[in-house]
């Protein structure tokens, strides 16, 4: 397939062990198919959870014995939000597909981003996120596990470094390893400014109806 156009698109993903849902709509994508198992191609836009974003994705051919390259990119337009994923996926004998590469996200306001996909005012809870944020890190993972390794992590002036572990299933059970050199509990946990209000418009003075109408009367 040499290109496919997609208008109005959606995916709705259904996890069979959790039963958690995610949809993504208004996908309007191009793509490229060469076979089955890759090379894959696509661009274009989607609104995950109502969310504007565009993504990339570039899969090489995928073979039991050859992993395939893959690099996946996505922006998301509230709070300047940016992920890039450079690695390979591996299938198994036994048809499980592994995941493994080099991962970094930023975002100039994670509280925008934040509450455009939780749908609420979170800075009031997490003032923390009011912060510029950055990840890297190396991923492995499957359908059953996730683990991140030589995690980097910067909150506004405060950084930290460490690993994460997850384990998918009807629970998820996360175990993060972190050490902090530096941080800023002031900066980190300061609450976000106000919004700003014009000013208000001076009262007009009050006008006398009593004698409105009324001819003067003469000296």
């Amino acid at each position: 397939l040499d290109r496919l156009v997609v208008q109005e698109g959606v995916i709705v993903y259904r996890d069979s062990r959790s039963g958690h849902i995610e949809r993504a709509d208004a996908i309007a994508a191009q793509l490229s198919v060469e076979s089955a198992s890759g090379p894959f191609w696509a661009q274009g836009t989607a609104m995950p959870r109502g969310v504007p974003a565009r993504f990339t994705l570039s899969v090489g051919g995928l073979g039991i014995e050859t992993p395939a390259p893959i690099a996946l990119s996505l922006e998301f337009d509230p709070g300047q939000a940016r992920l890039d994923f450079n690695g390979t996926l591996a299938a198994s004998k036994d048809n499980r597909e592994e995941l493994s590469g080099k991962l970094h996200a930023e975002a100039g306001d994670l509280i925008k981003l934040t509450n455009a996909f939780l749908g609420g005012a979170a800075s009031d809870q997490l003032p923390i996120l009011v912060n510029r944020f950055i990840l890297d890190g190396t991923i492995q993972g499957s359908d059953s596990n996730l683990s991140i390794a030589d995690l980097s992590l910067t909150m506004g002036e405060s950084k930290a470094a460490g690993s994460v572990d997850v384990a998918f299933g009807k629970t998820m059970n996360v175990n993060a390893r972190v050490a902090a050199d530096r941080v800023d509990l002031d900066a980190l946990l300061k609450p976000p400014a106000p919004p700003q209000t014009a000013p208000a418009k001076p009262a007009e003075a009050p006008v006398d109806v009593s004698k409105k109408g009324q001819t003067p009367k003469a000296d």
